[in-house]
Order: structure tokens, then C-alpha cells, then sequence
């Protein structure tokens, strides 16, 4: 994510955000559900290994993740975090 660090892409309806660690409590969360797992193919961790692997991905080089606010709940939780995304 080396590449993305420090870029934030504004649309109208949403904000795309580097993948930071005040994102990973969210984030952990919602892979908590079966159904989300089965759908992205993506194994259970727990909250220490969600917590190394945004470290991880903030590091290397070839990962280009976001996070995808909605700009209508900007003053939610986690600034209105709805989802993520993987160039």
C-alpha cells in the first residue's frame, strides 16, 4: 500500500482512504460473519492477525487498498466506513 498511503480519492457519494489501523476494529468485525467470509473466500483471524496483516499490506509494495466511506454518514463511526476495495 506504499503506493496509496498518503492518496485519498473524493467522489460525490463516497471518500476512498488508505487502510489504517483505526479502520481494522470495523473492519475485523465484519469478517466475523460466515456469509462475508464465504463471499470474499477470506479466512477468520483474529484481531491481533487483522491488526499484522494491515501492517503487513501497509508495507508491501504490491497491495493498493482502500477504504470506502459514505460521505453521507461522514460523521458515523469510523467516518461512515461501508467497505473496502483491492486494486
Amino acid at each position: 500500500m506504499r503506493v496509496n498511503a498518503n492518496l485519498t480519492l473524493a467522489g460525490q457519494r463516497v471518500t476512498l482512504v488508505p487502510y489504517r489501523p483505526e479502520h481494522v476494529r470495523q473492519y475485523h468485525a465484519w469478517m466475523e460473519s460466515p456469509e462475508l467470509r464465504e463471499a470474499t473466500a477470506s479466512e477468520r483471524l483474529t484481531l491481533e492477525e487483522e491488526m499484522a496483516m494491515q501492517r503487513s499490506w501497509a508495507e508491501d509494495a504490491d497491495k493498493c487498498t482502500f477504504i470506502v466511506l459514505d460521505r453521507d454518514r461522514a460523521g458515523a463511526p469510523c467516518g461512515g466506513m461501508a467497505g473496502d476495495v483491492n486494486l
